[in-house]
């Protein structure tokens, strides 16, 4: 009875010890897999803090921006384009530039939940600020802001400050105090005097950008006739300029904040009798429909927004950043030129600039 007792006895014992092996070897298996799986997760830093993914989640992106003039019909155009390209979803919230809807879109998409990337032209100016830098990477939103981004960063010099912590990146200087500087300085050696008397059609008052065109103005030491807001249209556009012309005489230039203004102000300037280069145009914007009037020498010169190369690089950056390759928080996405140096599209450079709306 003791050798069959001792034997049992030794028997459990074995089995013990390869039950005992087996749980360490579960254990061990499930570690490697846990840690397997925690190496395959995509993290992206968007400065505040850094969002994590499930490897292989890929971006679905709701754009928020505008319409109604060439610019943003370029955005328009290109999105379904990049959506084919990179196998995404993309959906386009239009605010028609106004900012109290375009904050009512972005709620509504956070509360959604249907988005994991957001690309915003902000128009809300800092009251955009706490949705897109915390809520909305608090609710696992990675953020791109395209040309204007948010907090007190749109009307910071362009570089590490033109982008605000919370979000993925900046995307695009066209909008930047730095850009606009430039270019009034050019369109002043232009005009040639130390102190013209210009017409400054700015943007709505509201939007970033227009501060910026303020600045740049000071900057350069113009102090506009008449500083009046548009809403980047060409009716706006006329209408500020025939008012302009009927209380202003002898002015020497327009400084227009787009190309579709640009069009209303040549109108004004028809129906008044004024001949091209009488009253000198300068604009931001670049916009091929504007090529005939700086042939005709209407428009003296403009600088380019790169509205095609800012929603691809916006779009490009996104898809990376889901694959792990993040880039860097402020791209100037122009298509020519630099942010200190802008492009100029004159009556000698227009036949060769590449437009891009």
């Amino acid at each position: 009875m003791q050798k069959r007792t001792t034997r049992i006895t030794k028997a459990l014992i074995v089995s013990a010890i390869a039950v005992g092996s087996l749980v360490l070897a579960g254990c061990s298996s499930n570690s490697t897999s846990s840690s397997s799986s925690s190496s395959k997760e995509i993290s992206i830093n968007v400065g505040s803090t850094t969002l994590h993914f499930k490897a292989g989640t890929k971006p679905k992106i709701a754009i928020f921006a505008g319409s109604g003039i060439a610019y943003q019909t370029a955005y328009q155009k290109e999105w379904p384009k990049l959506a084919k390209k990179y196998g995404i979803s993309i959906t386009y919230f239009d605010s028609k530039f106004d900012p109290t809807t375009q904050l009512n879109e972005l709620r509504t998409a956070l509360q959604s939940k249907t988005y994991n990337a957001w690309i915003v032209e902000n128009y809300a100016g800092t009251s955009s600020c706490t949705l897109l830098t915390k809520q909305a990477p608090a609710a696992g939103i990675v953020v791109s802001m395209i040309s204007d981004p948010t907090c007190n960063a749109p009307t910071q010099v362009f570089g590490p400050k033109y982008w605000s912590a919370g979000t993925l990146n900046t995307v695009g200087a066209w909008s930047s105090v730095t850009y606009y500087t430039n270019w009034a300085r050019e369109a002043k050696a232009l005009i040639g005097k130390s102190n013209p008397k210009v017409v400054l059609l700015n943007g709505p008052p509201l939007v970033p950008a227009t501060q910026n065109l303020d600045k740049a103005m000071k900057a350069n030491g113009i102090t506009p006739v008449a500083d009046l807001n548009t809403d980047y249209g060409t009716q706006t556009g006329l209408t500020g300029a025939a008012n302009s012309l009927q209380a202003h005489h002898d002015l020497d230039a327009f400084l227009n904040v787009g190309p579709d203004v640009t069009v209303g102000v040549v109108s004004a300037l028809k129906a008044a009798g004024y001949q091209p280069g009488q009253v000198k145009i300068f604009d931001i914007g670049g916009a091929s429909a504007n090529n005939t009037l700086t042939q005709q020498g209407w428009l003296t010169m403009s600088v380019p927004y790169a509205p095609k190369t800012g929603i691809d690089t916006a779009v490009q950056q996104l898809v990376l950043a889901f694959q792990g390759k993040q880039g860097p928080h402020f791209l100037p996405a122009l298509n020519k030129g630099t942010p200190t140096d802008p492009y100029q599209i004159t009556k000698k450079t227009a036949p060769t600039y590449k437009y891009e709306y």
